[in-house]
């Protein structure tokens, strides 16, 4: 709701450069219409069971989806690579489901 007063002027970084050090210049935040040069996060996309990062499920795979099944913890790559049924984890339950994603990986072109 405006009650006649003015708008804090907030500083922003929109990033961060190679040093780790805020990027600069920093701008007004109420500024519009303002951008960053420098890319604020790298999005990387996964599908389960690709362990490998090479956008199939391959028996290279296999290494990966063993360590998630008999490791204590898994770490959030493993979870989200490994576990197909849903509980955040790799478990025996996963282990069909793993091997039909390699099944059907393999008649990809």
């Amino acid at each position: 709701m405006d009650q006649g007063l003015a708008a804090t002027i907030e500083h922003i970084a929109f990033g961060y450069d190679a040093s780790g050090l805020p990027e600069t210049p920093r701008v007004d935040g109420n500024a519009v219409g303002t951008f960053s040069s420098l890319p604020d996060a790298v999005i990387e996309v996964r599908m389960k069971g690709d362990f490998t990062g090479d956008g199939r499920v391959t028996g290279a795979d296999s290494g990966g989806f063993s360590s998630a099944l008999y490791d204590e913890g898994d770490n959030v790559l493993e979870a989200y690579c490994g576990d197909f049924s849903g509980d955040n984890q790799v478990t025996v339950a996963d282990v069909d489901a793993y091997f039909k994603a390699m099944i059907q990986s393999a008649s990809c072109p």
